[in-house]
């Protein structure tokens, strides 16, 4: 606890007067009561500081209940010690500054203070609970009492810093809004990173959507009920929300979400979701999880970084495993405050048993701080041990309120006949809900389908389907059409197993067929209205805008709509009409798709494309990954080809087997409408658009094909006398294609063809690179095994071997196959320079020490990297940086863009590698490379950490040399305002002389940081000091992009000669006139400082000349009202 020593009551003969404060809690008795009398004096001086009086009164409150206080006195007096010495130390705090200061403090408190008053609200209420007359002896399943306060000590705790007086002074200066700005900026390269890498499920988005169905007061109950106030207070807790489908949990997780973050304190949360594929994986939960979190405490960016750091700098993706122990659990570690986790629908999870191992992890870790909320149907919280560590609820048993006040709120919005018979209308919905605001909402869509006949509403409300299944077969057995039913399973399939969200346009075309002619054809007169589809799909769909663009998109409505047909009862509603199916689906759309291409039977730029054709792009990208995923089409394929060569099976066998592949072929017909759109549509080749052309050439059709993958449409293609070596696109040919995609079936086929398998060409020069390069074993053993040469040189990586250490799927056994095979370890070329170099950049351990053992030479120099150990330094690679320097890498070896391999490590801010570098004998002041050395290196991306290592290491503050002139100056161009300081404090000469801005001051000056500018002045900066690009510092604000008035006055104000000469514009008044961010407020400060209007000299010989030039109408008024002459105006 922290000790009450401010205001004692006791005095000492050598006492000083007592302030007002010191009178007034001279006689208080208790901490609390001392606090109270602070905080009335800081309320009677300023109405100003946010949240004052609640806290007031919540500290009045706690006196009350002290004195109330009948059991567990010892522990709850010490919590509230801690409360009232941290309260007053903000509020004696406050009271001290002087008002502007404190007007400043405040706003940056307001978040803290918000967050304060309702942790000590929610206290007040806890130990009223737990201390008074009115407790009754219980017990919680996470903890007693002890455990209770122990939480609230923590958040207590967290505020400690918030609220001390180095903070309080911070703000009151602007030095804390500063630093937070500064650790933004070199935040957000990280952030953007590792972002990239991991790729976060847009769970915003879920949490938006949820939040858009809630009803007003539904969910009360739930924050309000002492299960849920365990799990905010005790430690290491779990809840678990377990409900039927349908029963609101998710809307529920919603709300427990938007009230976390009205408390401010640390959360994350998931949904899982059947309908996005993004949101379905434990991986996809764990780098939400881990990503959310992160940016709430600016130091674990650092523990993200390790892993990605580990993972080959984010080439390759960590595993479950790691994301817990090494991401995860520190991250949550690193929290003082309490953290809460929502996890929504478990049972949507695609990988369950995985999921509660994931959970179990979290809650063996016994991090008292971590709160865990998981909602899921009963099932799942039956079915596993994990629930027994936590408290349940059971959504059946607490719902009934809310869902009477949902269906209130319905009928209040009907008129007519529903209006008329509410009360009726009302006790049937919750007679025959079950519990569930889904069924109740599409039981109330059944209603409204009524005429209003006093009979008719009595049936429908007597016969009204008591659960989701019985109100799905309705939904189906109203839709009179046959033919429509048909659509609406298709349009199921499409949605629960296409590649992608889809369009409602897409949906509307994905229909336009007449599906009892085969082979089907798309048919814009097929195309149906959007409304009609949606009122029969009603009840399974829903829309929404897309979130980047202003399509309407459709998905499924509920996880209840997919297990529906899903179901044996499902099933049998719609099989006579159209199966549903993983299998079915992929069947249809693989139809769907080839039928669409050929439909497109005219040339279109793609936009028009995109536009007329709504489906054509999703038909063109994916129309062969549904076919390879289909069992049906590739029987088909298969039986087709061997049918017509065996001429076995009657005709209509054959036929309908030879259809697909008949439609394949047709629209790979070369230079046909169809080909040319899908070329246009489907750019294979990775962004390469050199081949794209709006009337010329395409890929070669069997180019083509080898991307797909598809061996029996390539073998057809090849019965039609194609060449099979034609060479086009940035693989170059087919075989290169096939080799890179991994299709060893068409590989094979085009070797027995007699492909040429030492034909040079693409990107990666031969066959054998391409294959090492995909991480094709069995493909690589097949190219070997027909001769290819294994030391083949030409293409991106040189060889084979280099290709296979460079690949980002880390082949071992293909680097050793080659290396068995005689590859030549040390074979120079591509853009590695060797393969060692390629293993080491991409962080592949094994393959680096493979190499080594095999004879590769550790200093060899080229590549892109100029040796091994720069490119794994420059990648953060530890451990192989420590191998090449246990294995004799030199250095300080000189070479690359960073000159070596310390200034590499330094700028890309590997902190643990600079000290293993350094403590292998790296040259701290080596010179060369783009930053003349690793200290500017380091300065340009803003790594304290680092740049204090290489100073304690020797590094030469004032050397001259990089792109900034010195260090100083690299810091001040950068605005790193810290590592300024730590220069200077390190001897850095604040007046050196050299660099574009000629010295320090007048490159902060230009820069626009007024804190620096102050710094650097406080450090006896000459105000006057003449040289660089602008002459000095009053010019060189008065011009800056940033140009700041205040640094302008402070100049002025500590001496700057406003009459000045030299520099490119002359003097500082021509500078502000004729500056593109021209300031009127600048030249009129100089002007009133006494600049001399018509002095002449610089670019534009005088002011007046300047500002006409550019345009600055209001600063040539101003400076004739002063004087300017306009005969002084050069021509």
């Amino acid at each position: 606890m922290i000790p009450f020593k401010a205001i004692s009551t006791e005095s000492s003969p050598a006492s000083v007067p007592q302030s007002k404060t010191s009178q007034l809690v001279d006689g208080a008795s208790t901490v609390l009561e001392a606090t109270l009398k602070v905080l009335e004096l800081l309320g009677s001086v300023t109405d100003k500081v946010p949240y004052l009086n609640i806290i007031t009164g919540c500290i009045s409150k706690l006196i009350e209940i002290r004195n109330e206080m009948t059991a567990n006195k010892e522990r709850a007096s010490d919590l509230l010690s801690k409360i009232g010495e941290i309260t007053r130390v903000v509020a004696q705090g406050l009271q001290d500054l002087d008002e502007n200061k404190r007007s400043v403090a405040v706003r940056g408190l307001e978040n803290d203070l918000k967050r304060y008053q309702s942790v000590l609200n929610e206290t007040c209420g806890i130990l009223k609970e737990w201390t008074t007359q009115g407790f009754l002896k219980r017990t919680w399943k996470h903890g007693d009492f002890p455990a209770i306060a122990d939480g609230i000590d923590r958040r207590i705790d967290a505020f400690h810093d918030a609220f001390s007086v180095a903070r309080l002074t911070a703000l009151s200066t602007g030095q804390d809004a500063l630093d937070v700005k500064m650790q933004t900026l070199v935040d957000k390269a990280k952030r953007a990173e590792l972002n990239k890498w991991l790729k976060p499920a847009n769970v915003g988005q879920s949490q938006k959507d949820a939040a858009d169905k809630y009803h007003p007061g539904t969910g009360a109950w739930l924050l309000e009920c002492a299960e849920f106030r365990e799990w905010i207070y005790a430690p290491n807790s779990l809840l678990w929300l377990s409900g039927i489908s349908g029963s609101g949990k998710t809307v529920l997780s919603s709300t427990i979400i938007d009230k976390l973050r009205t408390r401010m304190e640390p959360y994350a949360f998931f949904y899982f979701d059947t309908n996005n594929s993004g949101q379905q994986t434990v991986s996809q939960l764990l780098c939400s999880l881990v990503t959310q979190l992160s940016v709430q405490l600016p130091s674990l960016d650092k523990i993200l970084h390790e892993v990605w750091k580990s993972n080959a700098s984010g080439q390759h993706f960590p595993s479950n495993s790691q994301l817990i122990s090494e991401a995860l659990i520190p991250i949550l570690t690193e929290f003082t405050q309490p953290v809460y986790l929502v996890l929504d629908a478990l049972d949507e999870c695609s990988e369950r048993e995985k999921l509660l191992d994931a959970i179990t992890s979290i809650l063996d870790s016994e991090l008292f701080n971590v709160h865990l909320l998981v909602t899921s149907r009963p099932e799942v919280h039956y079915g596993t041990n994990v629930a027994q560590q936590g408290v349940s609820i059971s959504l059946e048993d607490c719902v009934t309120q809310d869902i009477e006040s949902y269906v209130d709120k319905l009928l209040s919005e009907e008129d007519g006949w529903i209006s008329e018979n509410k009360e009726a209308i009302k006790q049937g919905l919750l007679d025959h809900g079950g519990g569930m605001f889904r069924l109740v909402s599409l039981q109330l869509d059944e209603l409204r389908n009524c005429s209003g006949r006093q009979s008719e509403i009595e049936e429908a409300l007597l016969n009204m389907p008591t659960s989701l299944t019985d109100i799905y077969h309705r939904i189906l057995r109203n839709i009179r059409r046959p033919s429509m039913v048909s659509d609406v399973g298709r349009t199921i399939n499409w949605l629960m197993f296409s590649m992608r969200p889809m369009a409602l346009d897409e949906i509307i075309d994905a229909l336009a067929f007449n599906f009892k002619k085969k082979p089907l054809c798309f048919n814009k007169a097929e195309r149906m209205k959007p409304k009609a589809l949606l009122d029969a799909c009603a009840g399974f769909v829903s829309i929404s805008q897309g979130e980047y663009d202003n399509f309407t998109m459709i998905k499924l409505a509920h996880a209840s709509v997919k297990e529906y047909f899903l179901s044996v009862d499902g099933q049998k509603e719609i099989s006579s009409n159209c199966e549903v199916s993983e299998q079915a689906a992929h069947y249809l759309i693989t139809q769907t798709c080839l039928g669409y291409l050929k439909g497109l039977d005219s040339v279109l730029d793609r936009s028009t494309a995109s536009c007329l054709y709504p489906l054509a792009e999703y038909a063109a990208k994916y129309w062969a990954i549904h076919a390879r995923h289909c069992n049906e089409i590739k029987q088909d394929l298969s039986l087709g080809e061997r049918w017509s060569t065996d001429i076995i099976g009657t005709s209509d066998q054959i036929m309908r087997c030879k259809a697909p592949l008949d439609t394949m072929i047709e629209i790979l017909q070369y230079d046909s409408p169809q080909y040319i759109m899908l070329s246009r549509l489907h750019r294979i080749d990775n962004g390469d658009l050199s081949w794209y052309r709006e009337s010329s050439s395409y890929y070669p059709t069997l180019y083509y094909s080898a991307f797909l993958g598809i061996p029996q449409l390539t073998r057809e293609l090849l019965l039609r006398g194609l060449n099979i070596n034609t060479q086009s696109g940035r693989l170059g040919n087919a075989l290169q294609v096939a080799c890179y995609m991994g299709h060893l079936e068409i590989v094979d086929l085009l070797l027995e063809k007699g492909v040429d398998m030492k034909a040079q060409g693409g990107e990666y020069g031969n066959v054998l690179q391409a294959a090492s390069y995909n991480g094709s074993l069995e493909i690589v053993c097949l190219l070997l095994e027909k001769g290819a040469d294994v030391n083949a040189q030409g293409g991106l990586y040189g060889n084979a071997l280099q290709a296979s250490s460079a690949s980002y799927k880390s082949s071992l056994e293909i680097v050793g196959l080659l290396l068995e095979k005689g590859a030549d370890v040390n074979a120079q070329g591509g853009e590695y320079g060797n393969a060692l170099q390629a293993a080491s950049y991409r962080g592949h351990f094994e393959i680096v020490g493979l190499l080594l053992e095999k004879g590769a030479d550790v200093n060899t120099q080229g590549g892109e990297y100029g040796n091994a150990l720069r490119a794994a330094s420059s990648q953060g690679h530890f451990e192989i940086v420590g191998l090449l320097l246990e294995k004799g890498a030199d250095v300080n070896a000189q070479s690359g863009q960073y000159g070596n391999a310390l200034q590499a490590v330094s700028y890309w801010g590997h902190f643990e590698i600079v000290g293993l570098l350094l403590e292998k004998g790296a040259d701290v002041n080596a010179q060369g490379g783009e930053y003349g050395n690793a200290l500017q290196a380091a300065i340009n991306q803003g790594h304290f950490e680092i740049v204090g290592l290489l100073l304690e290491k020797g590094a030469d503050v004032n050397t001259w040399d990089g792109k900034y002139g010195n260090a100083l100056q690299a810091a001040i161009n950068w605005g790193h305002f810290e590592i300024v300081g730590l220069l200077l404090e390190k001897g850095a000469d604040v007046n050196a002389q050299g660099g574009e801005y000629g010295n320090a001051l007048q490159a902060a000056s230009h820069s626009g940081s007024l804190e620096i500018v102050c710094l650097l002045l406080g450090k006896g900066a000459y105000v006057n000091a003449q040289g660089g690009k602008y002459g000095n510092a009053l010019q060189a604000a008065s011009v800056s992009y940033n140009s700041s008035l205040e640094i302008v006055g402070l100049l002025l104000e500590k001496g700057a000669d406003v009459n000045a000469q030299g520099g490119q514009y002359g003097n500082a008044l021509q500078a502000a006139s004729a500056s593109y961010y021209s300031s009127l407020e600048i030249v009129g400060l100089l002007l009133e400082k006494g600049a001399d209007v018509n002095t002449q000299g610089g670019h534009y010989g005088n002011a007046l000349q300047a500002a006409s030039s550019q345009g600055h109408f209001e600063i040539l008024e101003l400076l004739h009202q002063k004087g300017a002459i306009a005969d002084t105006i050069k021509v």
